[in-house]
């Protein structure tokens, strides 16, 4: 059994992730369950990980899983990803929406394969879009004391706050570009301004954005391709004097 020790350090992490150790099996392999209150997208995928489990079990919770077999690790990723998303402080702009992405799709085997095709810089350039740190004239000036409509103002059309929604929802500099993903990957044109802000300016798909995982993992790609033009295009936004 495992000692004093190790029992509060084991605690201790899975509270980080909102789970709670429920018990060591006779094989000493630990069994965990989300805490009361945990994000409704951890009990989900920590009911689907107990109900994978075909074996006997020590504890009789429909929500508890061994986090060391892969639908268990699967079951933690998503704890782990709630609790990040859940840090977003709420006055970012692309907050709006956060509570419904969708945390399925980011481990879809289509959104897997999508991103391990892309070179280190796309990467960098993906987690710069995602982070929610692309350079746009507002997020360069809007906040720096220069706040004015000729620094705010997009280098393409005639907005004066070239946000990052601005440039992925309507923007006419990327008109070919949208037009071209909504016939790949059929949808309406009015999708683009019907997403919330986590969306449109950070590229995490919400779960009302299609019917089945695998249409929202295939959203979530369209989205970060035009997202990944936009943090290309960013370097042209003019920088101090």
């Amino acid at each position: 059994s495992p000692s004093v020790t190790l029992w509060a350090c084991l605690r201790a992490h899975a509270q980080a992730l909102q789970l709670r150790v429920v018990a060591f099996d006779a094989q000493d392999f630990l069994w965990v369950r989300p805490m009361p209150g945990a994000d409704p997208r951890a009990h989900a995928a920590a009911r689907a990980a107990s109900l994978n489990y075909e074996g006997s079990r020590p504890v009789d919770f429909d929500d508890a899983f061994r986090p060391d077999l892969p639908p268990g690790a699967h079951a933690a990723r998503v704890s782990a990803r709630a609790v990040s998303l859940a840090m977003i402080p709420r006055s970012r702009r692309d907050y709006e929406g956060s509570p419904s992405i969708d945390l399925e799709a980011q481990s879809h085997a289509l959104w897997r394969k999508w991103v391990g095709h892309l070179s280190d810089l796309q990467r960098s350039q993906l987690s710069i879009w995602r982070g929610g740190a692309v350079r746009t004239p507002t997020r360069r000036w809007a906040f720096r004391g220069r706040a004015t409509e000729a620094l705010q103002k997009c280098l393409f059309c005639d907005c004066v706050r070239a946000s990052a929604r601005h440039l992925w929802a309507e923007c006419p500099r990327f008109n070919v570009q949208r037009q071209s993903l909504e016939l790949e990957y059929d949808f309406h044109r009015s999708w683009w301004g019907a997403q919330p802000r986590c969306t449109s300016k950070s590229g995490w798909i919400t779960s009302t954005a299609g019917r089945t995982v695998h249409r929202r993992a295939a959203l979530q790609i369209a989205a970060c391709r035009l997202g990944l033009l936009i943090v290309q295009e960013g370097d042209g936004v003019p920088g101090d004097a």
